[in-house]
């Protein structure tokens, strides 16, 4: 009867298991208890590690190439406003439809302003040395680009201009109407 009994167990698990099998989860399982154990000796403490390499954002040795420099101004009626809080920004655009080329930020704004835009401030790709371009500037109420408010400030230069351009003018005022 002892001999029946243990027949029909080993019967019973190789029909449920096949050998080849069990024998997969049993390396399944040890690998997967072992590996994680494994991974304790490879861990270095902070304290003990050696210095470690900062990457560092490398200048080019040339100086950057000016697209344009000139002075905003105020438009003598608007001098009279507090424009604390406000931004201005300074922006290059193609005389076609094309997006936005450069633009500078600046805050806490002292009139008449100097400006300088180069090929740091380059948005998207390189400028075609050929071509024409705008300069525009917004003294913006809230700081925020986006956004256009009746106390925003805005103003043009007069006519297009070429790569390196210099003593652009621009007067800042507000729209009318």
């Amino acid at each position: 009867m002892k001999n029946l009994r243990k027949d029909i167990t080993t019967n019973m698990t190789r029909s449920i298991i096949p050998e080849s099998a069990s024998v997969k989860i049993i390396f399944l399982l040890l690998f997967v208890f072992t590996a994680a154990g494994c991974q304790d000796h490879h861990w270095v403490d902070y304290d003990e590690m050696g210095p470690v390499a900062i990457q560092t954002k490398t200048e080019p040795s040339k100086q950057a190439e000016a697209i344009v420099s000139g002075k905003v101004e105020l438009d003598p009626a608007e001098q009279v406003d507090d424009f604390k809080g406000f931004t201005l920004y300074v922006i290059v655009s193609s005389t076609g439809k094309n997006p936005i080329l450069a633009a500078i930020k600046a805050v806490d704004v002292k009139f008449p302003y100097a400006f300088s835009i180069t090929s740091k401030d380059v948005m998207l790709g390189a400028l075609d040395p050929k071509a024409k371009f705008r300069v525009q500037a917004r003294f913006d109420s809230d700081g925020n680009p986006d956004t256009k408010n009746k106390n925003d400030l805005s103003g043009a230069h007069n006519g297009a201009l070429s790569l390196g351009a210099e003593n652009a003018s621009i007067v800042l005022a507000r729209k009318k109407g």
